[in-house]
């Protein structure tokens, strides 16, 4: 729901597009359920029983990119299963609160917030 609805965002700050790799889905599934999909090829694959795959960003060498993306996808896992769904379906509304989410919390995102601001997302 919140990467649907954040597309773009997502893309800019994963450096890759919606593609064959990694689609987003507007569907939302009950978590009970998500295991239960045959699709790997989604921006967040649940296929497996034990893991979650983030499949969206684009591969890289540079450190610094590796740490803030790690973050990234920790503070969207944080900032979703804290946030009441209400206000995730909003674009604009869900980003904001989650740009403030990443502000409050600089030190257990010490990377992400200047990485997002160098990918214009922030």
């Amino acid at each position: 729901m919140f990467t649907k609805a954040n597309q773009r965002r997502f893309e800019m700050f994963a450096r890759r597009r919606d593609n064959s790799y990694a689609r987003f889905k507007a569907n939302i599934k009950p978590y009970f359920q998500l295991n239960q999909s045959f699709e790997r090829r989604e921006v967040i694959n649940w296929t497996n029983r034990k893991t979650i795959e983030f499949r969206l960003p684009k591969g890289t060498l540079k450190t610094s990119a590796v740490i803030a993306t790690i973050q990234f996808w920790h503070a969207v896992c944080d900032f979703t299963s804290t946030s009441p769904a209400s206000t995730l379906p909003s674009m604009n509304k869900g980003w904001t609160e989650f740009v403030l989410y990443v502000t409050e919390n600089t030190k257990k995102y010490p990377h992400l917030m200047e990485y997002m601001q160098a990918r214009g997302v922030a």
